[in-house]
C-alpha cells in the first residue's frame, strides 16, 4: 500500500480542477479509483498532480510587504459543487492579506477558485490545494466517475503580499476505524514562522474516535515538523452540543471544552474566536432543547442542533514560552463569523487574525 499508482497524465491533471475532456467515463472511473489507493496508502501524501494550478507562476506571487493579517474561512458543502457566487462571495468578503480556505463535503474547490479568482486582488499561493477524496454517503459512490467530494484546502495571497511558502503537505486517515474522515495539512512559512495549515473533518458517531483523530493529525505535525509555531485548526469538528447534567457543553465555545470535548494535550495553548452562545453552525433552527435523534448520540447527550465547524489556533507551550516573541504571534480579532449555508445544511464560519511580528 506504500506503492503510489502513476497518474502524471496532462489529462488526468486537467480533470482534478474539473476540465472537461475527451477521456470517457470508464477512464474517469480508473483515475479516480488510483487517487482513492494513493490517499489510502501508507504515506497517505497527496499527489503531485493535485499540487499545481496551471498559469500561477511563483515569481508573481512574491512581493515586498509582509503579511499581517489571515481570514480563515471553513465550510461544509454537503456533497455539493462549489459555485461561482460561492467562491465570489468568500474572496470579495475578505480584505485580509492571507485567506485560507478549508472545505469538507466540497466538489471542485480548487478548479472553482482558479476560474473565479482572475478578477480579484488575490491569486493562489503555489503547492496549497490539496484534498482528499471522501465518500460520505452511499449515493455519492456515483459521484467518482465524475466529480467527486472532498476534504479540501488552498490558501490565497493579495496580491503585492509576500506569498507564504508551502514545504510540506500531507493527509491523514484513521484506516482502520473511520478511513472516511481525517484532515490536509499544508505547512507553510509564514514570514518567519511555520504554521500548519489545518483541514478536518472528524468522526460524526464517536467522540473517543474524534479525540483519536484529531491526536493523530497533531502527533502527525509534530513528529514531521517538531519546531512548528502554530496550527490553524479549521473544518468540522463534528462536535454537537450536549446536556451534560443539565450544563450545555459547546466545544468551540471555550478552552476548557474544547480540551474536553476533543482531547487536546496540555502541551498547546489554544486560542479560539468563538461564536456567540445563540448560534449554532448544524441544525440551527432546531429547539436548543431537542435531543439528538439516534440512541447512541442521546446516551453521550448529545442535542439535535450544534457549533460543529469553527476555527483554532493551537501553538506548542515550548514555542510560546521560547520563540514566540522572536518569530511573531498570531492573535484573534474579535469573535467568529456565522454565515450563509450556501444551500448546505450547515452554516459557514469566518474568522479573523493578525500576525504580530
Amino acid at each position: 500500500m506504500g506503492t503510489k499508482m502513476d497518474i502524471n497524465s496532462n489529462c488526468a491533471r486537467l480533470n482534478n480542477y474539473g476540465f472537461k475532456n475527451q477521456v470517457g467515463q470508464s477512464d474517469n472511473l480508473c483515475k479516480n479509483i488510483v487517487r482513492i489507493f494513493n490517499c489510502c496508502g501508507t504515506d497517505q501524501s497527496s499527489f503531485q498532480s493535485e499540487n499545481y494550478i496551471t498559469g500561477i507562476s511563483t515569481s508573481s506571487l512574491v512581493s515586498h510587504r509582509p503579511a499581517k493579517t489571515i481570514q480563515v474561512f471553513t465550510h461544509n458543502n454537503a456533497n455539493r459543487k462549489m459555485s461561482k457566487s460561492m467562491c465570489d462571495s468568500i474572496v470579495s468578503s475578505c480584505n485580509s492579506d492571507i485567506l485560507f480556505i478549508s472545505t469538507e463535503e466540497m466538489k471542485n474547490l480548487s478548479g472553482a477558485m482558479k476560474d473565479s479568482i482572475g478578477r480579484s486582488q488575490y491569486v493562489i499561493v503555489y503547492n496549497s490545494a490539496q484534498k482528499m477524496l471522501t465518500v460520505t454517503k452511499p449515493k455519492e459512490l456515483l459521484s467518482l466517475i465524475s466529480c467527486p467530494a472532498s476534504t479540501a484546502q488552498i490558501t490565497l495571497v493579495k496580491k503585492g503580499v509576500v506569498a507564504p511558502v508551502v514545504i510540506d503537505h500531507f493527509t491523514y486517515r484513521d484506516m482502520l476505524n473511520n478511513p472516511n474522515k481525517g484532515g490536509t495539512v499544508t505547512i507553510q512559512k509564514v514570514g518567519d514562522m511555520k504554521v500548519a495549515m489545518v483541514n478536518i473533518h472528524l468522526d460524526s458517531r464517536d467522540q473517543d474516535e474524534r479525540k483519536k483523530e484529531i491526536n493523530d493529525i497533531l502527533n502527525k505535525i509534530k513528529n514531521k515538523h517538531n519546531d512548528i509555531n502554530h496550527i490553524i485548526v479549521a473544518g468540522d469538528f463534528n462536535t454537537r452540543n450536549r446536556n451534560v447534567q443539565g450544563h450545555l457543553i459547546r466545544a468551540l465555545q471555550d478552552e476548557e471544552s474544547f480540551r474536553t470535548e476533543l482531547g487536546i494535550p496540555q502541551e498547546y495553548s489554544v486560542k479560539l474566536p468563538t461564536i456567540s452562545q445563540q448560534e449554532n453552525t448544524y441544525k440551527w433552527d432546531a429547539d436548543v432543547n431537542a435531543e439528538a435523534k439516534s440512541s447512541r448520540r442521546q446516551r453521550n447527550g448529545e442535542m439535535q442542533s450544534g457549533y460543529l465547524d469553527g476555527v483554532a489556533i493551537l501553538t506548542p507551550r515550548a514555542f510560546a514560552k521560547e520563540g514566540e516573541a522572536d518569530t511573531g504571534s498570531i492573535l484573534p480579532v474579535g469573535k467568529s463569523v456565522v454565515g450563509s449555508s450556501f444551500g448546505s445544511d450547515h452554516r459557514a464560519v469566518t474568522a479573523e487574525f493578525t500576525i504580530d511580528s
